[in-house]
């Protein structure tokens, strides 16, 4: 189900004008879209969604904005998993999302990490950070050798993460990544 080579990933958005601007750009883009915040509660992102009703059947929630005691979804298809969130999540975690996401990703950052989500089985991935990042400046980036044979073992399919653009698509498929993701550059 994930054949947009293209992942893009809000800023951390904190006004309803952030949140319908972004929604509009997703609803004109055939790519796949995380919505990420901690500053705008799910329910107001959710009233807001359903108020205007706004379907985007590509749009995806990240963990530290979802409710967790929200037994049911109807605006997202699916939901992206932080690291930290990926280590304490479990099969028995994994089946309760799979009632209400199609779609379960998450973010990586090294070999144990894609480990993890393999032993889950998740739909897809990102890895980071390829290259250095503005959100991220003081992190050292994988570089594309090292991001190369840690995409080597993943099982789901893998987006590159971090300090892209456009024009980095080639070199990540190349490198065997599904497609490339970003929150600014793309």
């Amino acid at each position: 189900m994930v054949n947009y080579k293209i992942y893009k990933i809000s800023s951390n958005l904190s006004s309803l004008s952030q949140l319908k601007k972004f929604l509009k750009e997703a609803l004109n883009e055939s790519y796949i879209y995380q919505l990420r915040t901690n500053l705008l509660s799910f329910e107001k992102i959710s009233t807001y969604i359903e108020n205007n009703i706004i379907e985007i059947p590509q749009l995806m929630i990240n963990s530290s904005t979802f409710n967790w005691s929200q037994k049911h979804n109807k605006y997202f298809v699916g939901i992206h998993l932080t690291s930290k969130h990926l280590k304490m999540c479990s099969h028995a975690d994994m089946t309760s999302l799979r009632k209400q996401f199609k779609l379960i990703s998450a973010s990586c950052h090294n070999v144990e990490e894609v480990g993890l989500a393999n032993k889950l089985e998740l739909d897809f991935i990102t890895l980071s950070p390829i290259q250095h990042t503005s959100s991220h400046p003081e992190v050292k980036p994988l570089g594309w050798t090292v991001a190369k044979n840690i995409v080597r073992i993943a099982n789901p399919k893998v987006y590159a993460l971090g300090g892209l653009n456009l024009l980095d698509l080639t070199r990540a498929c190349n490198n065997g990544f599904w497609g490339i993701s970003g929150i600014s550059k793309l």
